[in-house]
């Protein structure tokens, strides 16, 4: 059997980048969350009969990541699909 010939580091920087991304969106999401909490909570304060209204955004936002997210998923599967055969 034969050894590793290629970059030995190669390996490491890669999943030192699939690291990263998860934690930078993670973080990016934590973020977003919090200042719409915040942004809703303070709605909530200043003028009760406009709570419902500013949860829309939110909730939209999070259906366009969503289905951002299912339809990268398709794609991904459609190409690895036609990529084996």
């Amino acid at each position: 059997m034969a050894g590793f010939s290629g970059d030995e580091t190669a390996p490491f920087f890669g999943f030192l980048g699939a690291a990263a991304a998860l934690v930078f969106s993670c973080m990016g999401a934590a973020y977003g969350t919090a200042k719409s909490g915040v942004g809703v909570a303070s709605m909530g304060v200043m003028r009760p009969e406009l709570v419902m209204k500013s949860i829309v955004p939110v909730v939209m936002a999070g259906l366009a990541c969503g289905l951002a997210g299912l339809s990268a998923g398709m794609a991904i599967g459609i190409v690895g699909d036609a990529g084996v055969r």
